[in-house]
Formats: C-alpha cells, sequence, structure tokens
C-alpha cells in the first residue's frame, strides 16, 4: 500500500494535473485562435459580414457550434475537475468514522467524471467528422465552415498567409486537447475504484460496511430505528451453606449450592469420596444448665 503522501498524489492527479490544465488550455488555445483570425479579417462595408482579405476577397461564414462546443466541455471539466478533487481528498482517510459520506463522495466523483468522460469523447468525435467531411474544400461558394477550416485551408491554399499555420496549429491542439482531458477522468475513476478496494471493494461501494465493519460508526455501525434498551441482569447472589435444624423444628427445605471441586490428585488405596466444601456443623449437646435454652447453631 504506498504512503500517505503518495496516496494524495495519486488521488489528486488525474483531477488537477490532468483534466483541470487541459480543460484550461482549450480556452486558452480558442482566444488565441480567434486573435489571430479575428486580426486578419475586417467588416464589408456594404454588407456588413466579415471578409478575409487575401488573393482574393473571402466572405467568412463560420459554423460557431463546434467551438461552443469546446467551450462548454473545458468549462464543464474546470467545474467538475474542482469538485472530484474536493471528493477526492475526502476520501484520503480510511477510516469508519465517515463512511457514508465517503460513500457518496466516491459515486459523486465517478458521477462527474463519467459526465466529462461522455462529454469530452462525443465532442471530439462529432468535431473530427466535421474536419473529415470539410476537407479539401476550396471556400468559395457561401459555405459555412468551422473556424478550424477556415485557418487551416487558408494555410493550404495561400501559403503566403503565415499567421494562418499558427491558427490552424491552435485549432487543432484545441480540438486535441479532449484527448487528455478523457484520460485524466478515467484515472481519477480508476482513483475511486484503488480506493474502494481499500474499504472493502464493491460490497462497500454499493451499500454494504466492507473492512468498516470492524470500526465502531456511528454510520457504519449504527442500529437502524430506535435505540434497543438494554435489560441488565439481576446481580447473583449464592447463599450462604446452612446447617440442619434442630430437632423439635418443622423439618424444611434449604437449598444447598453446587460446587465445583477442584481436581484431586491421585492416591492409592480404596476410593474415598471427597467431604462436602461446606459440611454441615453437628448440633451441641446440651447439657444441664441450658436444658432449659434452645440450641444454637454455630
Amino acid at each position: 500500500m504506498p504512503s500517505y503522501t503518495l496516496r494524495i498524489f495519486l488521488y489528486l492527479a488525474p483531477s488537477l494535473l490532468l483534466v483541470l490544465p487541459s480543460s484550461a488550455l482549450i480556452i486558452i488555445l480558442e482566444r488565441v485562435t480567434q486573435s489571430l483570425f479575428r486580426s486578419h479579417t475586417s467588416r464589408d462595408s456594404r454588407s456588413g459580414s466579415p471578409r478575409i482579405f487575401l488573393d482574393t476577397d473571402l466572405d467568412i461564414d463560420e459554423d460557431y457550434a463546434p467551438t461552443w462546443a469546446l467551450l462548454g466541455v473545458s468549462v464543464l471539466g474546470l467545474l467538475l475537475a474542482c469538485m472530484s478533487a474536493a471528493g477526492m481528498w475526502e476520501l484520503r482517510r480510511v477510516d469508519g468514522t465517515r463512511g457514508a459520506g465517503q460513500r457518496v463522495w466516491s459515486w459523486g466523483v465517478i458521477a462527474m467524471n463519467a459526465v466529462t468522460l461522455g462529454t469530452s469523447i462525443g465532442v471530439l468525435t462529432w468535431t473530427s467528422n466535421q474536419q473529415a467531411a470539410q476537407s479539401g474544400v476550396n471556400l468559395k461558394g457561401g459555405k459555412a465552415y468551422t473556424r478550424e477550416t477556415w485557418v487551416c485551408r487558408i494555410d493550404a491554399l495561400y501559403t503566403d498567409e503565415e499567421w494562418a499555420g499558427s491558427a490552424c496549429g491552435t485549432a487543432q491542439a484545441m480540438r486535441y486537447m479532449l484527448i487528455p482531458l478523457a484520460i485524466g477522468s478515467v484515472l481519477a475513476i480508476i482513483a475511486v475504484w484503488w480506493a474502494a478496494r481499500q474499504r472493502g471493494g464493491s460490497g462497500w461501494l454499493f451499500g454494504g460496511k466492507g473492512r468498516y465493519a470492524g470500526f465502531q460508526s456511528v454510520y457504519e455501525m449504527g442500529p437502524q430505528g430506535p435505540t434497543p434498551q438494554y435489560q441488565h441482569a439481576s446481580p447473583q447472589f449464592y447463599p450462604m451453606p446452612q446447617a440442619y435444624p434442630q430437632q423439635g423444628y418443622p423439618q424444611q427445605g434449604y437449598p444447598q449450592p453446587g460446587y465445583a471441586m477442584p481436581p484431586q490428585g491421585y492416591q492409592s488405596g480404596p476410593y474415598q469420596p471427597p467431604p462436602g466444601p461446606y459440611a454441615p456443623v453437628p448440633p451441641m449437646q446440651k447439657n444441664g444448665a441450658v436444658a432449659g435454652e434452645q440450641g444454637v447453631f454455630r
């Protein structure tokens, strides 16, 4: 089992070193690409539509859907990465005092990273299919293309435009940053599973106590329903051995307790049953001086 410091690093690294930086880089790269692209376009004086002046004038009709999708995934990744890191911080200690709360955090981290993973793969697949469908276009005909298609096709068709190469690189990098974003989400889910293994595996994760059964936890070990009232047994007292009653009084039964005799060593000769541990004391004989008095037990 890794040390405490290493375990914390492995828990927090997927969210803080992969998901969070990848989401931030997508936003930064989008701003860089937009700045490079907008700096070489201008508004048409007649129609007001954006145009770019190259060897021939091109009316820019940009499809913003992929850009907004990438930005949405990045913002979602930023929020969920912070919440996922907080959940993994709660799972850093293995004890029985926060079992139910840690289980909720575990499922929360799994759900958040599953959402990030699904949206990353979905947007990456969709934008890649769009780029594949728009590859080789000549940018004419008044059709709407993605920003990546515009800058990359300008770089391929107009080699004198050096800025287009930089803008194409940043646009592609923005789309490919979804890959480490998805990898970080997978690693975060694996980290949750590793944390659950230390608590009993799937039995603990799906509602059981797992290894927390050995802890006196008010959450895990607490009884369901009202607190039972425990009935304490009254103390047991052994009666003192009593002598047999004197003649002339009613014979009453006196229960005599049983006492376990310690083991006796072996003795040669005929077997002699051991006397009772508390043999009754025979009554004293009366003399003439005390003939009228009652007997005294000793």
